[in-house]
């Protein structure tokens, strides 16, 4: 099973934003406004992954980009109504049998999964280790209001938000934010009949929101 690449590890290797000084927290300006556009940046930006929680059967992983949406920064009221669209899976071809959410890939068509957020609580400060990441960190956290939807098939949740802000390298300000939330949800809702998969499925949904919408120009070679 260890030889599957995640899709997050994919994204952090597509991502060009850098924190702006190693150790250093960056933290945006009340009311900056982070932006979730198809076309900034031009790469797949988001990614879920679908895992077994003893690992029994193997992970799904699903990458893609936003669609649309705005989250909004303010500690105390923080506003976020956004949609990101993973339409794109890694090792969609071939017998499924054996991943967590097998039975829902259709041959040679694998389901889109989409991520709606709502709303948001505001934030708390949490001392978590998030799944698959390095050692035990401080992030602001929020109570995320969301839908998610596969293949049409949808489900209301409440997802535990982590944020993070970075900066371009070298710079003091913040240029995005990184987004992981976190949801376990029964197999049995998204109507699996294999017996291992009807029980708890851990789901982890990471995503970038931007500050400026419009991608810049592509530079003339």
């Amino acid at each position: 099973m260890r030889h599957f690449l995640p899709a997050a590890i994919l994204f952090c290797a597509l991502d060009c934003g850098h924190a702006a000084e190693k150790g250093k927290a960056l933290e945006p300006a009340q009311g900056q406004v982070f932006y979730f556009s198809r076309d900034n940046p031009r790469h797949a930006t988001c990614d879920v992954e679908f895992r077994h929680p003893s690992e029994k059967m193997w992970p799904c992983f699903f990458y893609g980009r936003p669609a649309e949406g705005t989250f909004e920064y303010d500690p105390a009221s923080p506003k976020a109504a956004f949609t990101i669209v993973c339409d794109r899976m890694c090792q969609a071809h071939g017998d499924q049998r054996r991943k967590i959410i097998g039975e829902l890939v259709k041959p040679d068509k694998p389901p889109v999964v989409s991520f709606v957020v709502k709303g948001m609580s505001a934030f708390r400060k949490d001392r978590v280790e998030p799944p698959g990441k390095g050692k035990r960190t401080e992030n602001d956290a929020a109570d995320l209001d969301a839908t998610l939807d596969i293949d049409g098939k949808k489900q209301a949740v409440q997802a535990t938000g982590f944020f993070k802000y970075e900066g371009e390298k070298g710079a003091d300000t913040v240029s995005q934010v990184r987004i992981v939330a976190t949801i376990t949800l029964k197999g049995s809702d998204l109507g699996l009949k294999a017996e291992e998969a009807q029980g708890p499925i851990s789901v982890r949904i990471e995503m970038l929101g931007v500050t400026t919408k419009e991608a810049p120009p592509k530079s003339k070679k």
